[in-house]
């Protein structure tokens, strides 16, 4: 199968061996794959990552092979990207992300900027009907968005600053407005500012305007 995979002469497209299917495992053809600001940080060799290393943890695609009843070829997917022990402290505390023993598709396993991927079963999630997978590459960066406002929810009307206009900082932004916070999106960069309104995020702060500071709390009467 074809493959782009990081190595210390940057990314080659090479011929790399179909995954197979270990008991417990998934197969995914992979039909889409997101580009992170940590996959450009990892080309441009700012992470200290194992090489060679087949990038990409946003990924949509179908079930290929599948080791499991409940998941049947053909069927729309996406998956999570850290696979856990299960065994160690922090997993059996409900602390999965701080796993001894993690490791993380396309950052320290092969991801899915591949044909195939395999990956255990309990991470695989059936798409939504309506949902496709280009749409499912905006799950996992989502599910990050959805974690922050769990971790740190916002009261109905409360002012609510994001500071950063890339994807997660957008749908960041979308996640705390749709629990009902009032949200100012901030930064710099005129065109994600721009789409960020055309998705509904009117409050949007310019960080070029050196006035932006003062600007933020008038709009939130001092509350800032």
């Amino acid at each position: 199968m074809k493959s782009l995979v990081l190595t210390n002469d940057g990314l080659q497209l090479a011929d790399t061996p179909i995954p197979p299917v270990l008991p417990g495992e998934v197969r995914i053809e992979v039909r889409s794959v997101g580009i992170c600001r940590t996959d450009i940080s990892m080309w441009n060799g700012d992470l200290d990552v194992p090489l060679p290393l087949v990038l990409g943890h946003e990924i949509g695609g179908v079930v290929h092979e599948s080791s499991v009843p409940d998941l049947l070829p053909g069927t729309p997917v996406t998956t999570e990207i850290d696979m856990t022990c299960g065994r160690c402290w922090y997993c059996r505390h409900d602390m999965k992300h701080l796993c001894e023993e993690r490791e993380t598709l396309g950052v320290t396993v092969d991801g899915g900027l591949s044909e195939y991927l395999s990956v255990p079963a309990d991470l695989v999630h059936v798409l939504s009907e309506g949902v496709d997978t280009t749409t499912a590459t905006f799950v996992e960066p989502l599910a990050s968005a959805i974690e922050t406002w769990k971790r740190t929810p916002a009261e109905d009307d409360e002012p609510i600053a994001v500071i950063g206009t890339g994807k997660i900082g957008i749908l960041t932004a979308q996640v705390y407005d749709a629990f009902g916070a009032d949200v100012y999106l901030v930064g710099r960069n005129k065109f994600q500012l721009g789409l960020a309104r055309q998705l509904g995020l009117l409050n949007t702060v310019n960080t070029s305007k050196t006035a932006w500071r003062d600007e933020l709390l008038k709009a939130t009467r001092g509350v800032g």
